[in-house]
């Protein structure tokens, strides 16, 4: 029974983080709920202790695109550091709020694009569709920044075997030099003639 149970609240969990969840808020219109008796006052302390006002604000501003800070870094993962990224799941919603903002600022969106909240990023409609187009763009040049500095670090590593190659020689060279020196042989001739 226990094991069936389980089995059921692992497939409810699964098919929840599957969705985008939506939640009807019910607002009494009035505190002795009698029918056809609707006292403002205590409508307005509802909407606006359930942040239906804020909501419908944001709506009306324009901003129809909203993802928590959370699921917004967590899309965008592999564009931010290890640090950052340790951030994300044990930093506070203040340190997600400054990450956003980065990656915003990263992806090269305009700060009036956009909106930032205490615990979600507004946007217009196209936005999440931008966002991955800009992160895709980011990507590849955080990957051309990276190819291009390994291939930077070779060029130096080269240029210090060549270095490297060369002081063996002298040194080889030098180490001839005191040899021949201490058996009183003259210095070989670079051009030698026949």
């Amino acid at each position: 029974m226990a094991q069936q149970f389980r089995a059921s609240v692992a497939s409810l969990t699964q098919t929840l983080e599957g969705t985008v969840q939506h939640f009807v808020r019910c607002i009494k219109p009035n505190e002795t709920k009698a029918g056809f008796l609707f006292e403002p006052q205590t409508v307005r302390v509802q909407l606006v202790s359930c942040s239906v006002q804020a909501a419908a604000e944001v709506s009306r501003a324009g901003w129809p695109y909203r993802a928590s800070f959370f699921d917004m870094l967590d899309q965008f993962e592999d564009l931010m550091s290890a640090a950052e990224r340790k951030l994300v799941f044990s930093g506070s919603d203040l340190a997600r709020q400054e990450l956003v903002k980065k990656l915003m600022l990263d992806a090269g969106f305009a700060p009036e694009s956009y909106a930032i909240g205490r615990t979600k990023v507004f946007g217009s409609a196209g936005l999440e569709a931008e966002l991955g187009e800009r992160a895709a763009e980011l990507r590849a040049r955080r990957e051309a920044e990276s190819e291009a500095r390994r291939h930077a670090r070779e060029a130096e590593d080269a240029k210090q075997l060549v270095r490297m190659a060369a002081l063996e020689e002298q040194a080889a060279a030098a180490a001839e030099a005191a040899l021949n020196a201490e058996r009183g042989t003259p210095y070989p001739h670079p051009n030698p003639r026949p």
